[in-house]
């Protein structure tokens, strides 16, 4: 069973919901003493995920939602006014950009019971001249202690998904666990009214998953009319296709791996990246990454990536207890990174190996060095061996990265004129 600690102890519960060094491929570099810190972001400020809209860089992190302009490589970090009675306890346990309209899911304890809410809010409105009636409230749900809900909210082609965990548990000191997990759509969500949000206007997404109380990692659209979806049941990860394009009523298969790789099935997944529409990346918790360019991805043959770069191998033993998390496409950001995906290592704790990048040009796909930073810079700060949670890559005239990490805050990657090259800083 899946596990929640005490709702009356929100800094457990804060973990829960915003969570889960060697040289490894990296190029060599000498160390440099000075960390550059060019921002006022709180260094431990831990970000669930980011989005940039509107001119803006977004991320939620806990109670707060902070952002930034994009109008300079350094910009000040300001915290957002939230919605109306949003307790001191409250955290916000996920966030999503669909279309233009930001939306949040949010839960906190008032005392007597559980509040669980999703709020949207119009990024036409400047973060700065947001006040809290500028939040919608779409899902408005209140509890007991020993029944509450816990909304997970996913975005592909377009349409809001929302994974409604019941969490239940027989005494409020005890743990709580998944009773249901239900996934819930809205079409176009951001041409809708808030009414269509109400929990009798869901539709409910016509899949039966597992024991129906698993919690959903991920759902992407690869771009052709087709949907994929990740969770992990107790010990196994399991993979959903959807054949015909259409996740909400078509044919949704359980990807089957038994005649070709049953090791990517048999430890809990981590991350699911499309790189194309045939190219479909996953990773588990055994530190692996596994990799299909299958046509028939219901029963694709998956191989494991094992590559060497510079003698050395990226190992499950390299990477013990460390596994990878939050792919983006880089493709753009400088000449070296044509069709170059950087992901992330994530740990139990704060320390990991920072990132690695993988080089997709090939039929047989590479590891690479981590070949746009500035010669002193990446080895020398916190990021070389930060657990990574995800990127942010603001792939306009910008060309700026974004890692945010946990507990070791949020770094940027941009062309510094000072440095004459691209440097990581701290926000």
């Amino acid at each position: 069973m899946k596990k929640l600690k005490n709702i009356l102890f929100i800094p457990l519960l804060l973990l829960f919901l915003t969570a889960c060094s060697d040289k490894g491929i990296f190029y060599f570099l000498e160390n440099e003493t000075v960390e550059e810190d060019d921002n006022n972001l709180n260094n431990n400020a831990v970000f669930s995920n980011m989005v940039y809209v509107g001119g803006n860089y977004i991320g939620n992190a806990g109670p707060n939602i902070y952002y930034r302009s994009d109008a300079a490589d350094i910009s000040s970090w300001s915290s957002m006014i939230m919605p109306a009675g949003f307790e001191t306890d409250a955290t916000n346990t996920s966030m999503v950009l669909v279309g233009t309209d930001l939306f949040i899911s949010r839960i906190s304890h008032d005392g007597a019971g559980v509040i669980s809410n999703v709020y949207r809010l119009d990024t036409a409105i400047a973060p700065i001249d947001v006040v809290s009636s500028s939040w919608e409230l779409v899902v408005s749900e209140t509890n007991t202690v020993l029944s509450f809900h816990v909304y997970r909210l996913h975005t592909a082609d377009g349409n809001l998904y929302i994974n409604d965990l019941t969490m239940t548990r027989a005494d409020q000191y005890d743990d709580a666990v998944i009773g249901v997990s239900a996934l819930y759509y809205i079409d176009d969500a951001a041409g809708v009214t808030p009414a269509d949000f109400t929990t009798a206007n869901y539709d409910d997404v016509s899949v039966t998953f597992g024991t129906g109380t698993e919690e959903i990692l991920k759902i992407l659209y690869d771009g052709a009319a087709r949907y994929w979806m990740i969770y992990n049941d107790d010990s196994d990860g399991f993979i959903f296709y959807a054949t015909d394009g259409d996740l909400t009523t078509g044919l949704v298969d359980v990807v089957d791996t038994a005649t070709d790789d049953p090791a990517v099935l048999t430890e809990k997944l981590v991350d699911l990246f499309i790189y194309s529409t045939t190219e479909v990346l996953i990773s588990n918790q055994d530190g692996s990454i596994y990799l299909t360019e299958d046509a028939d991805q219901v029963t694709p043959a998956w191989e494991v990536m094992d590559g060497v770069v510079d003698s050395t191998a990226v190992t499950d033993d390299e990477l013990s207890g460390h596994f990878f998390n939050g792919f983006a496409d880089i493709d753009t950001l400088t000449a070296d990174t044509a069709n170059m995906v950087i992901v992330g290592t994530t740990a139990g704790s704060s320390s990991a190996t920072g990132y690695y990048q993988i080089d997709m040009s090939a039929a047989t796909k590479t590891w690479t060095d981590a070949n746009f930073s500035e010669i002193n810079n990446y080895v020398s700060i916190d990021l070389s061996s930060s657990s990574i949670k995800g990127f942010l890559y603001d792939d306009t005239v910008n060309k700026r990265l974004f890692a945010y990490t946990t507990f070791n805050g949020v770094y940027l990657n941009y062309y510094s004129t000072e440095d004459i090259d691209r440097i990581w800083s701290h926000e």
